[in-house]
Parts: structure tokens; sequence; C-alpha cells
């Protein structure tokens, strides 16, 4: 009896889970990135569902392992539109589910292998995620740490270590047969339902692309935007706040009194662009002015003075910006 509730209240959550991932996929399908790692998930979840209930061949399991493949690559890109609202999905992220569809052909076509050449299989369709958790969780670090507060690192953190531990129940589900496949899966739910709770908290979790409707209910109604934008210039071109290495948004709101919504909203109607670009955009004209001003300084230095904290974000940002690498100009300048 004990059993039987235990599998009931677990095939509970696995069904809400993916039910809740349907539900983003429906009501947030503008943003692409969202819409496609959502939509992988609740596929998931209905496997897994499906297999519950005794519904496992070769077309299913062929799928699975195109799935849960793309977890990692389709993971990496939700986040990074996070992290950077105007990137678009592109070519190259065509080539990043090669080896999905190829892992997940060579199931299909090579129905007769043995177990163990399925378990690798398996084994190389969960671990290839292992490159994208890395790389995302280093981003993820070290955008939310100058951004964002300690509390939303840790709950993104939290994700990041979920899906992990779910791929590594998985990968031992497959070799050791230990019937973790139900409480992976329950894992995800929770990494799901996570993220819809987060996203009441921090809007930032399930934004829309469409910036017309993303403030439908505006935070600044009655707010005089003459004395904001006057405000917004003192803070950033004569207190030049942007300087501090640990800027955050929270610290903006608190600088000119307004809550963080009211701050997010007036960045991406006014400036029409994130925080993050926002805070890189001025720290490179600083660095701009300074590489013009002081040839002689060095350029770390130089990087270190205008609020970044190592010398590959600040070239990555100076290039985004001006089209060049700092060195080339302070040459072209000289």
């Amino acid at each position: 009896m004990d059993i039987l509730f235990t599998k009931f209240i677990v095939l509970f959550f696995i069904t809400n889970g993916a039910l809740v991932a349907l539900l983003i996929v429906i009501f947030y399908r503008k943003n692409v990135n969202q819409f496609i790692f959502f939509l992988c998930i609740f596929f998931l979840q209905t496997l897994a569902i499906a297999q519950y209930f005794g519904f496992n061949n070769i077309y299913s399991q062929s799928i699975n392992v195109f799935l849960l493949a793309c977890i990692g690559p389709f993971l990496f890109y939700y986040f990074q539109k996070i992290l950077n609202p105007k990137l678009y999905l592109n070519k190259i992220f065509y080539y990043h589910i090669l080896l999905p569809i190829i892992l997940g052909s060579i199931n299909l076509a090579f129905s007769q292998l043995s177990m163990i050449g399925k378990n690798v299989i398996y084994t190389v369709a969960v671990g290839s995620n292992l490159f994208y958790i890395i790389s995302l969780e280093l981003n993820l670090i070290r955008y939310w740490r100058s951004n964002f507060s300690k509390e939303v690192t840790i709950l993104t953190s939290l994700i990041v270590l979920d899906i992990s531990i779910f791929l590594t129940l998985r990968v031992i589900d497959q070799w050791v047969a230990y019937d973790l496949l139900q409480w992976s899966h329950l894992l995800v739910s929770a990494i799901v339902i996570l993220i819809f709770i987060l996203n009441i908290r921090f809007p930032i979790f399930l934004e829309k692309i469409n910036t017309n409707t993303k403030y439908r209910k505006s935070k600044l109604n009655n707010i005089n935007f003459e004395e904001l934008n006057h405000s917004f210039k003192i803070l950033f071109e004569d207190k030049k706040i942007f300087l501090d290495e640990n800027i955050s948004l929270k610290k903006v709101a608190n600088a000119m009194e307004l809550s963080l919504h009211q701050v997010s909203e007036f960045i991406n109607n006014e400036k029409h662009m994130s925080f993050f670009n926002l805070i890189n955009q001025y720290r490179v004209r600083e660095a701009q002015s300074l590489l013009i001003k002081e040839p002689t300084t060095n350029i770390l230095n130089i990087a270190f003075t205008v609020g970044f904290n190592n010398k590959s974000s600040f070239n990555a940002a100076f290039q985004k910006f001006t089209g060049q690498t700092p060195n080339k100009f302070r040459n072209k300048h000289k």
C-alpha cells in the first residue's frame, strides 16, 4: 500500500511538472529560447509518464535520447536570453542540436544494439550537457553577482544543480537499473515549478520579448519622467555609479528612490536595453575616454578602473559597443 501511494505521489508531481511546462509554453511562447526549452521539458515529462504505464519502444527511447541531449543547449540558450534580451537564435544554435539528432538517429537505426551500446549512447547524450552546464553556471555567477541579489544567484544555481542531479540519476538508472527514472523526473518537475514560482518574485525568469506587453501594468504611473531622466543623468553621468564593480539593480533603485520593477521598466522602455548592457555601455564609454586621455596607462588597469573585474569581459564588451579591441582603439587615437 505504501509503495502504491509513493508511486501515486511521484506520478502526481511529474504530471504537474508537465502541465506547468505546457502552461509556460502556451502563455510565454513569444520567447523562442524559452519556448523550446519548456517544450523539451514537457515532452520529457510526458515520455516519463508514458513509460510509467508501460509504453516503452524503440521510437520513444530514441526521442528520449534526443531530448536528453537537448537539455544542455536549450537550458543554456534560455538563460542566455535572460542575460541578453537582444539575443536571437542564429545558425550557430542549430549546430548545437546536431549531436542530439545524431544520437537519436543512431539509437533508432541500430535498434539491435547490445545493452552496453545503448547505455553508451545514453551516457554520451547525458554527458554532452556537461559543457553547457559548466559554461552556464560560470556565466550566471559572473552576471548575477554584479547585477542581481545573492538570493537570485543562489536560486538560479539551484536550478542548474537540479538539472545536473537529474542527468546524473538518469545515467545511474540506465547502467545500474536502480529504478530512479521516476525520481529523476520528479526533480524536473521541481525545476519547472521553481522557475514558475521565481517568476512571481523575479519576472525576469519568464519575461516576454515584446516590450509593448511586458509592462502592460506600468509601475511608473504618476511619476514625472523629466525628473526621473534628470535623476538618472546625475547618477550615471555626474556621479558615475557604474564605476562600482559591485553595482546592482537594487543599488540603482535605492539611489533613484524607486522599486526594482520601476527601475527595470524605466531602463527597458526609455533606454531600450537591459540593465547589464546599460552598465557595460557606460563603462566602455568611460574606458574610451581614459584610453585617449591616459595613453601610457595599462589597459587592464583601465578595465578595473571603469568597473570590469576581468580582462575578457572588458574586451568582449568593448568589442560589442565599439566594433574594435581596446588596443586598436588606442592606436587609432594616438
